[in-house]
């Protein structure tokens, strides 16, 4: 092991210990980046991560500031958490702003000791999109149905898993869908201090011509069509009255049961969000909060009011 000194501006001098090949690496590149940068960028991040989670009581964090929408979606829903997104600027649209705050969300909550399974759809890539790269040993998950999406590739769960397990690397672990595969996710019994269990997607009206239909295949999509299937939020599929339907069986598929959702969303260290909004997924939004398969919600201002029933 080699000891390196490292000095910044108005800083205390750190020791930095390092193995030998990584004194290897960095003595290659001496010159070409700024050691006394990464190592206190690398620092600040992990740091921030611990004080978030310290204090997610604390009423000084910017995502804990409650407006009258928010705290009424909370109690009507049995929320642990929900977000209320101002209206978009004429330059964003509704899923880039909500992208914008699921990536803030995201980069304050996620540390070394995170699990987080990731829905696919174009609400998720916006959010996956904006996040901040930094190393962090999370454990990544796609869950879904089939392997790829050729028609939105970025958007299946494969791919946003990939694009996450790049972000963290290379202390983060993925698993993706495969033939035959199965979620592994194991679940500590004893509850967390902080906030260690993610689920993070978006819901969905299911319609015949749209992606998740294609990746379904007909087979499945003509069996979910005669129970009269009206939407989704994690691949788990209910009718017009908030009824779970069975899901299709397929060979390449990694689904948390509906029956897991709603165990996991009663659990105080874990936090199963639904981002989504606009006038297109209210109803399906007002379904899945109804059926307690979530316990956060992030969505725009008139769908949270139209949910509070103003």
């Amino acid at each position: 092991m080699r000891i390196v000194r490292v000095y910044a501006w108005m800083m205390a001098r750190l020791n930095v210990y390092i193995p030998d090949e990584v004194k290897v690496l960095a003595e290659k590149w001496r010159g070409q980046i700024n050691l006394s940068q990464v190592c206190v960028e690398s620092l600040r991040r992990e740091l921030e991560a611990l004080e978030f989670h310290r204090r997610l009581g604390s009423v000084l964090s910017p995502l804990k500031q409650r407006n009258p929408v928010e705290a009424r979606l909370m109690r009507s829903y049995g929320l642990t958490e929900a977000y209320v997104i101002e209206d978009a600027s004429a330059e964003m649209d509704t899923r880039e702003a909500l992208g914008e705050f699921g990536a803030k969300y995201l980069n304050h909550y996620i540390a070394d000791d995170s699990r987080l399974a990731v829905a696919g759809g174009r609400q998720v890539w916006c959010a996956v999109k904006n996040l901040t790269a930094r190393q962090s040993g999370v454990s990544i998950t796609a869950t879904g149905i089939g392997q790829s999406d050729p028609r939105i590739l970025h958007a299946h769960p494969n791919t946003i898993a990939t694009i996450l397990w790049l972000l963290y690397s290379p202390k983060a672990t993925a698993q993706i869908i495969t033939e035959g595969s199965q979620i592994i996710w194991p679940v500590d019994p004893e509850i967390s201090k902080h906030p260690r269990y993610f689920l993070f997607g978006s819901c969905a009206r299911f319609s015949p011509d749209g992606s998740l239909a294609q990746i379904a295949g007909p087979q499945s999509t003509n069996e979910l069509l005669k129970r009269r299937v009206f939407g989704d939020y994690f691949y788990n599929f209910f009718d017009r009255k908030g009824n779970i339907l069975p899901v299709p069986k397929s060979d390449r598929q990694m689904i948390f049961p509906a029956s897991t959702l709603q165990s996991l969303s009663k659990r105080p260290d874990a936090r199963l969000v639904l981002i989504a909004g606009g006038r297109e997924k209210k109803e399906v939004i007002q379904l899945v909060l109804k059926n307690r398969m979530c316990n956060v919600l992030i969505t725009d201002s008139k769908t949270g009011e139209w949910l509070n029933g103003r």
